[in-house]
């Protein structure tokens, strides 16, 4: 589910702009001979389909890297493609790009919370619920509240409610009418 999130939450179009700076950088022979002259230089990074987190670990790097980039783009402006120093100078794109990687960072730590063998259905369903209530995520309300839908049960809840660890947080107390405001809220 919450890998879900994560791919309904990134935007295609500033995902391109990135994607297209790091693959010139990690396919193109002269700019990558440039960067490795870089002292504080990540190497760039592409997503995989497999694995969500490789896009914020792209648009990390993006903005990591990004000054190294203008400074590259200042000395080698007549080898440079133009149209790759345009969308690395484009301040939208470098701004778009850091609001992207601030919301995806509670999606991040979520998954890989998620991922580990400690957690109970009841911890994801807390997660889940957590990030519902994200204020960094509240533009994608609609997104959040479907991949819940899809992934809460009614089972779910109750196993959150009932969990010693979990009954009172989000949740005030274990009664049938929260119970019943929460499954509401998410349905």
């Amino acid at each position: 589910m919450l890998n879900l999130v994560g791919q309904d939450i990134t935007p295609s179009s500033v995902m391109k702009h990135v994607m297209d700076i790091q693959k010139y950088f990690q396919n193109d022979h002269k700019a990558n001979n440039w960067l490795t002259e870089c002292p504080e230089i990540v190497k760039p990074q592409l997503p995989t389909e497999t694995r969500w987190k490789g896009q914020l670990t792209c648009i990390n790097t993006f903005i990591k890297n990004r000054s190294s980039y203008m400074n590259i783009i200042h000395k080698h402006k007549d080898d440079f493609e133009k149209q790759i120093a345009r969308k690395i100078q484009d301040i939208s794109i470098y701004r778009s790009a850091r609001d992207l990687a601030t919301q995806l960072c509670p999606i991040a730590v979520a998954l890989d919370k998620a991922q580990s063998d400690s957690h109970s259905m009841a911890d994801l369903c807390h997660m889940g619920l957590y990030l519902q209530q994200d204020s960094l995520l509240e533009t994608h309300c609609n997104v959040r509240k479907k991949c819940c839908r899809q992934a809460h049960t009614i089972e779910h809840l109750v196993a959150y409610q009932l969990h010693p660890c979990h009954r009172s947080r989000r949740m005030m107390s274990v009664n049938i009418s929260s119970l019943g405001t929460t499954a509401l809220w998410l349905y």
